[in-house]
């Protein structure tokens, strides 16, 4: 049962990834829907990185440093470039929550303790 839990595991992590960035790139306008990844790229980006692609998704799809520059200077444009990403982490995290609440679900249903503790 390990190597198929270890299966899921993988499927989620390229399959959550890929959902939330299709369901993205549907409400992107069309000027930014061609600055997104190809698919080749986008296919190595959620390969590679999983879940931690949608730091880079959401790098390549939202920021606009030229527009924040002119607008509010460097500091404003760096600062919205760390949030930018920050929001990108965060997303990351939500996905490895839930591919980790998923597996323990499958584990409780294995009869495994929830938090795996040696106690």
């Amino acid at each position: 049962m390990g190597v198929l839990r270890v299966v899921f595991q993988m499927i989620l992590g390229f399959w959550l990834p890929v959902t939330l960035q299709r369901l993205h790139r549907r409400r992107l306008t069309e000027e930014r829907r061609e600055r997104a990844w190809n698919f080749a790229s986008w296919g190595a980006a959620v390969y590679a990185f999983g879940p931690l692609s949608m730091m880079g998704w959401l790098w390549v799809t939202k920021q606009d440093w030229a527009r924040w520059r002119r607008e509010g200077g460097v500091a404003v444009a760096l600062g919205k470039s760390v949030l930018l990403l920050f929001v990108g982490l965060l997303a990351s995290l939500v996905l490895f929550l839930v591919i980790f609440l998923v597996d323990r679900f499958v584990g409780l249903t294995q009869g495994e303790p929830f938090w795996l503790l040696d106690s």
